[in-house]
């Protein structure tokens, strides 16, 4: 009964609204908001949900806080904190970290800077070549292969459909 009682925690659900090349665009339901999130996200061999690339992803997210959209990492498995996965898009190299006290699965770039240099890229590298592919190493020495076909667009997608909460 006491349970019925207290608040329950706020629970958000991300939802499918379409997908762009090998890009999926999903929109998360906050408790109380509209929208509390925005994420374009790209599975290992193109495959969300099934197999190796089930929990493997590389995501852009949006958190409509104002900071702007961060790429991240979503491993298969719970990363130590502090942990490090490498990042490669054509030849740049870029850190991704567990940045929580805890091991958790998401790897995150931690400057804005950096974030917004592996947005420029990726669509740079989509530009050269539609079917082109980038790399992730994650903490455990796994190498997981993403394609870059579809980002531009879902990227646009996202600054339409996911501008900053007031």
């Amino acid at each position: 009964m006491l349970g019925l009682l207290l608040p329950q925690p706020a629970r958000a659900e991300f939802t499918l609204i379409d997908r762009l090349g090998a890009w999926l665009f999903y929109t998360q339901r906050g408790v109380g908001a509209s929208y509390a999130a925005c994420q374009v996200v790209s599975c290992v061999d193109g495959t969300c949900g099934t197999g190796r690339g089930g929990r493997t992803q590389f995501s852009l997210y949006d958190a409509r806080d104002g900071r702007g959209i961060f790429p991240e990492f979503i491993a298969p498995r719970r990363v130590p904190p502090g942990g490090l996965a490498k990042l490669n898009i054509a030849g740049r190299e870029f850190v991704m970290k567990n940045t929580f006290p805890s091991p958790q699965f998401y790897l995150q770039v931690e400057d804005v800077s950096d974030a917004k240099a592996v947005l420029n890229r990726l669509v740079a590298l989509e530009r050269a070549d539609r079917n082109a592919k980038f790399t992730v190493v994650d903490p455990f020495g796994t190498r997981f292969e993403f394609a870059a076909r579809g980002v531009t667009g879902s990227l646009d997608r996202m600054v339409r459909r996911c501008t900053p909460r007031s």
